[in-house]
């Protein structure tokens, strides 16, 4: 193969082509062992067709031995099944066609049928798949699709306003069935175009910072939800379903809903133990009607079932019982049968008082019922999950289902052997969650930090009215907790104070260092601190700018005066030239090697770029200008990466990671002292002598996940001789949800 590719002169796409075909062989091969396993025959099977189309052929046996074979495990290892957690991964998405309503989903239990996008992949550099995207061409049609109609209780096909485009110009409303499949395609994507181009549009509008017209969403619903009744489910909810409660949880809103040519995720339905029971690939957006449809198929290979958790509980309560009257198997998907119950972990979003009354878990009633059971078990799959959502992202449809549907069969057979292990009763915490889980997340070491933070974090204490008020409207605004914010607050100070230093010791005055490291978990908007930052330190440098910029223009430019002829022939002096505008380097560093760290904050560092060019040149301009300085890190891997605090792999490494690092020990002075030194014969010097007389204040800001600080704390990442990690400040708090309600001070 390597000699073949070098003759034709292709070496260069060899390494796709490989990854291509391991991907390939490890598909087939482990399709082949599925279908094995299942006793299902692999002896007419043909591996060169594509992966998409031999799995095509079975997914639905597939699907429903994994459902039962995941049924079966738990009943027979005793494990609660009547309490089911349902919740939907947005991460394990993929692309798929633009068509709108070109393909089906049906429920043969409740006679539903959902229309929703083309699931196919579209063609590279299109929107649209094969089928969809050469309909455009199709323009000697004999006839045009006007307009739709979704199926009615009278009519249970999906009708279709039509013209003839040739003759007497005639109009009228037909199944979709005689409807040939060139004119359906065209149709599909023009409808699926429109829906593109009013996206495009609204996000154009909220770049110029203006509000989307109502008009433009009511159209693009109206179009699509048109004549639908009893005998079809709508893709995007009606506003009677998202208004039947006042909280704002539901998953429809503009913000949540994807684009058209992506999935929306799956819905993943689990037990309390971490088991899989179900995946459904999920279209546009998180809609209670998918929801509804996989609440559905659940109940009808699990009839124990009769308590769900769903953090959008409230919404799916109300959507069920709207339509309990309509047959036997709705009315088993809907109260009183089923009971509806929040995630503890998304309770402060709801504010309905219905909702806090029926759907509370802390509820007498409902905490009963959930007695052991670990209601946030979606999230904690959903943590390794996630992990493959590269992969995941340029699969096919049927190969992207079966990817996911290996993974989940693969982790139910580890719960099921007990590979996980389960951790000790007093662990409250934790409940029955896996020991591999619980060790990989630090969630009992995080609870321990935030209910320290509760316990002993007074801001109006410590803060006073006016710091405490400070402090939460930035911490509001961002949806996070407020004792990071006071401590990111406090290293803005540091450069803001231009070298101050503060007599806290017998000893000489320190200088007014902070280093914060925020630790939490993804997706609580830790990087806000660093716009924040950000923000400061723009108007910082711009008042830095403005005051070296009046210094210059009041220094006489004598370099600048010559004589010039007058019109009487005797010489007069040329009125000097304004000096040059000063460039100035900003006071953060977001990113820099230790030497360059240790230059920005030498006490003789060149702040002005164009010294040499002004008025009194390097003797009058050069060093600081202004003696703080900002390191705005972000997440802080490549600083203590660097420094030897961390490793580069993450992993334990005994022998590289026992070696002392040299730049430590600076960084200790740098924290204690605030000045750093170097001196070299070749390579620059800075901050000997009388710089080191002037100290500098230093403020850093940054962010670090658990499963990188705890080992780090612990000494199990890292080299940590000289003790420089115990000069951080370390800030955690309680994730807060973006629906939350607002403090009541």
């Amino acid at each position: 193969m390597f000699d073949q590719a070098q003759r034709q002169n292709q070496s260069h796409l060899l390494p796709k082509r490989l990854r291509h075909y391991i991907s390939d062989a490890w598909f087939k091969w482990r399709l082949l062992w599925r279908m094995d396993s299942l006793d299902m025959s692999t002896s007419t099977v043909d591996i060169n067709r594509s992966v998409d189309d031999l799995v095509q052929d079975i997914w639905e046996v597939l699907d429903t031995a994994f459902t039962s074979a995941a049924i079966a495990g738990a009943r027979e290892a005793q494990m609660r099944c009547d309490v089911i957690m349902l919740d939907g991964n947005a991460k394990n998405r993929r692309t798929v066609c633009a068509a709108a309503l070109a393909a089906t989903s049906r429920c043969h239990m409740l006679g539903k049928v959902l229309r929703h996008n083309c699931p196919c992949t579209p063609k590279l550099g299109s929107q649209f798949c094969a089928q969809h995207n050469l309909s455009k061409a199709q323009d000697d049609a004999d006839m045009k699709i006007l307009n739709h109609r979704l199926p009615n209780s009278e009519q249970p096909e999906l009708l279709l306003h039509v013209r003839e485009l040739h003759g007497a110009n005639r109009e009228a409303w037909v199944a979709e069935k005689i409807v040939p499949d060139h004119v359906l395609a065209a149709y599909w994507r023009e409808l699926g175009e429109g829906k593109l181009a009013q996206a495009a549009m609204r996000r154009d509008k909220k770049r110029q910072k203006r509000h989307a017209g109502s008009a433009l969403a009511t159209s693009s619903s109206s179009s699509l939800r048109s004549f639908a009744d009893s005998t079809s489910l709508q893709l995007d909810s009606a506003s009677n379903d998202l208004l039947a409660v006042s909280c704002s949880t539901h998953k429809e809103t503009e913000s949540c809903q994807r684009e058209l040519a992506k999935t929306a995720g799956v819905l993943c339905v689990c037990l309390s133990s971490g088991l899989i029971l179900m995946l459904r690939e999920i279209f546009g957006s998180e809609s209670l009607s998918q929801r509804y449809l996989c609440l559905s198929a659940l109940k009808a290979a699990l009839p124990e079932c009769t308590t769900v958790v769903h953090d959008d509980a409230c919404h799916l309560y109300k959507y069920s019982e709207r339509r309990m009257g309509e047959s036997a198997h709705a009315a088993a998907l809907a109260p009183p049968a089923l009971r509806f119950v929040c995630d503890a972990f998304h309770m402060a979003g709801h504010v309905d008082p219905w909702c806090r009354s029926v759907c509370d878990p802390r509820s007498a009633e409902n905490s009963t019922v959930l007695e052991g059971v670990r209601t946030s078990a979606c999230e904690f799959t959903f943590t390794w999950l996630s992990a493959y959502k590269h992969q995941t992202k340029h699969m096919n449809q049927f190969g992207f289902r079966f990817f996911l549907l290996e993974l989940a069969w693969s982790h139910n057979r580890v719960i099921l052997n007990g590979g996980y292990g389960f951790p000790d009763s007093s662990s409250n915490f934790c409940g029955d969650m896996p020991s591999q889980d619980v060790e990989r997340q630090y969630l009992p070491a995080m609870k321990l930090m935030w209910e320290e933070v509760d316990r002993l974090f007074d801001p109006v204490r410590i803060l006073g009215r006016t710091g405490h008020h400070l402090a939460q409207t930035y911490c509001t605004r961002a949806a996070h907790a407020e004792f990071p914010y006071t401590m990111h607050l406090l290293s803005m100070m540091c450069p803001l104070s231009n070298g101050a230093r503060v007599a806290v010791f017998p000893t000489s005055p320190s200088p007014l260092v902070a280093f914060c490291v925020n630790v939490n978990y993804a997706q609580t908007r830790k990087s806000s601190m660093t716009a924040h930052a950000d923000g400061i330190t723009r108007e910082l440098d711009l008042a830095i700018q403005q005051q070296v910029t009046e210094r210059v223009s009041q220094e006489p430019d004598e370099s600048h005066e010559s004589l010039e002829e007058h019109p009487d022939g005797i010489p007069h002096a040329r009125a000097p030239r304004p000096p040059p505008h000063p460039r100035l380097r900003s006071v953060t560093i977001s990113r820099a090697t230790p030497e360059e760290w240790f230059n920005r904050c030498a006490g003789d560092y060149q702040q002005i770029l164009n010294a040499a060019k002004l008025p009194g040149g390097i003797g009058k301009w050069g060093g600081r200008q202004w003696f703080g300085v900002l390191g705005n890190l972000d997440e802080a891997y490549d600083f203590l990466t660097s420094f030897g605090l961390a490793s580069e792999d993450g992993k334990q490494d005994a022998k590289k990671h026992s070696k002392l690092n040299p730049h430590q020990s600076a960084l200790n002075k740098l924290l204690q002292f605030g000045t750093a030194a170097r001196a070299t014969k070749t390579a620059g010097s800075y901050g000997e002598g009388a710089s080191q007389t002037r100290t500098i204040s230093l403020g850093v800001t940054c962010n670090m996940h658990p499963t990188q600080y705890i080992p780090m704390e612990r000494c199990e990442l890292g080299s940590h001789q000289v003790a420089a990690k115990e000069r951080f400040l370390i800030s955690s708090g309680r994730p807060v949800q973006p629906h939350q309600d607002l403090p009541d001070d």
